[in-house]
């Protein structure tokens, strides 16, 4: 019997509206403390240990990961960290820079900073063949406008002078400087429509809010790369007052994740895509440990708090005895119940964890799902964005509540008849709080749903 589109239905929200008016909405047991915000998760996996240094990190078309060593291109297990295989192993290890799959996806290219060798590595045939060298080879990176011809590197020949960005010719190794900036060499990105964002790293390492992020307009690199070399004069200055930025991704919303190398306030920040200074956040921080290279790895839905898919991924280590994979994902709130087939005139409690801390809630009880973060929830029967309005007649039944400092909060009552009676409960609450510039597709969040069949 459904809860939803029957001549019953009504008078079965009656009974559970009375058995709600009394439930007790209680604080659920604390969690462990979480190292995230409420709404992400971060799981750190162990690395074998490197001949060298881990360094670099890039997705294979099979979904796996590949980083550098210091002499072995390594193949790894996105789930556990573990060894899988060598794509490409050198005579000696040297210090690793990064690794970038080529927008074909048929070979990876990685470089060393020891002597500045850039490689590239077919991935079918496992060809290995140098492609040119440039002293203090930092960032490897393509602009999604040129396909896989033209190879950007940054890089700080001789460490002397201002670093630099390089366009190369992967066929002839040949190089042009389209870019550079006081500071050290440092990461950088294209953006879809071809506009560089770019962060040298500071003169002086280690000291707070001295490391920015530049942009270039998608002209200005058409500009440099027929003719006159970028400079930071005629850059905008995206982001300032960073405490340092070893690397940086972009997700499809164009919100930055970066990392912090420099032991600051965070070793993981994000940063909306409007920039700002001194405008991050905070996502991650363990003791004793420097978070490297990133990699962002979309899914099929937005990456967000409290979403579902996706995943950043990142190098983490104290330069000694730990290397780790860290990978940060959206964590949806988690909804359980005592059963899932109680017995009329038993009592079901209901627990919720993983919401935005100290939050408003609403507990929903009916047939609808809400989708994972809807502007509409439940339309005019129940819900109407941006206030709440709820329809006392609406066989939706909408109960206010309280996250507690955890993130956490209990329902329960007792179950009403009759038998077969079933319904679907799911806890809506936000408002989530966006980063500067940040569009994201909702303020609202939603827990996973729990369908409840009654005996």
């Amino acid at each position: 019997m459904s809860l939803i589109g029957s001549a019953l239905s009504l008078r079965s929200c009656t009974l559970l509206r009375a058995s709600l008016v009394s439930a007790a909405l209680l604080a659920a047991a604390p969690l462990a403390t979480s190292q995230t915000p409420s709404g992400w998760q971060l799981k750190r996996m162990t690395l074998p240990t490197p001949a060298k240094g881990w360094s670099g990190l890039a997705q294979l078309p099979s979904g796996s990961l590949v980083s550098f060593d210091g002499q072995e291109l390594i193949e790894l297990d996105p789930k556990t960290g573990r060894r899988i295989s060598a794509l490409a192993k050198l005579s000696k290890a040297v210090f690793a820079s990064d690794v970038v799959l080529a927008p074909d996806g048929r070979s990876v290219f990685f470089c060393e900073s020891s002597s500045g060798a850039i490689y590239n590595v077919d991935l079918k045939s496992k060809a290995v063949r140098k492609v040119t060298t440039l002293g203090g080879c930092f960032k490897l990176g393509f602009n999604p406008l040129e396909g896989t011809r033209f190879l950007y590197v940054s890089a700080l020949p001789g460490f002397t002078g201002d670093p630099k960005l390089f366009r190369v010719d992967i066929w002839s190794g040949l190089s042009k400087v389209i870019a550079k900036a006081p500071g050290y060499s440092g990461p950088f990105h294209f953006d879809q429509k071809g506009g560089l964002y770019f962060a040298p790293a500071p003169k002086k390492f280690g000291v707070p809010k001295l490391a920015k992020i530049l942009h270039w307009s998608s002209a200005q690199v058409r500009t440099a790369i027929a003719g006159k070399t970028l400079e930071q004069k005629s850059a905008r200055l995206f982001a300032s007052q960073l405490d340092s930025v070893y690397d940086f991704v972009v997700d499809g919303q164009g919100t930055i994740y970066g990392s912090d190398a420099s032991y600051g306030k965070s070793s993981l920040f994000e940063l909306g895509k409007a920039g700002g200074k001194g405008a991050f956040t905070g996502l991650a921080k363990v003791k004793g440990l420097g978070v490297g290279s990133l990699l962002f790895a979309p899914g099929t839905r937005p990456f967000e708090r409290f979403g579902s898919d996706g995943a950043v991924y990142a190098l983490a280590s104290n330069f000694k005895t730990k290397h780790e994979l860290w990978s940060l994902t959206p964590a949806r709130p988690q909804l359980s119940a005592s059963s899932s087939n109680p017995a009329a005139k038993s009592r079901l409690t209901l627990s919720l964890s993983g919401a935005q801390k100290n939050s408003s809630l609403l507990w929903l009880l009916g047939d609808g799902l809400v989708p994972e973060r809807a502007w509409l929830p439940l339309g005019l029967r129940g819900l109407c964005f941006p206030y709440f309005a709820i329809v006392p007649t609406s066989p939706f039944l909408a109960l206010p509540a309280m996250s507690d400092a955890k993130g956490q909060a209990k329902l329960s009552f007792i179950v009403p008849g009759p038998s077969a009676l079933r319904f679907t409960v799911q806890v809506f609450g936000g408002k989530v709080v966006g980063l500067p510039g940040g569009e994201a597709p909702s303020p609202w969040f939603t827990s996973k749903p729990v369908r409840i069949l009654v005996k």
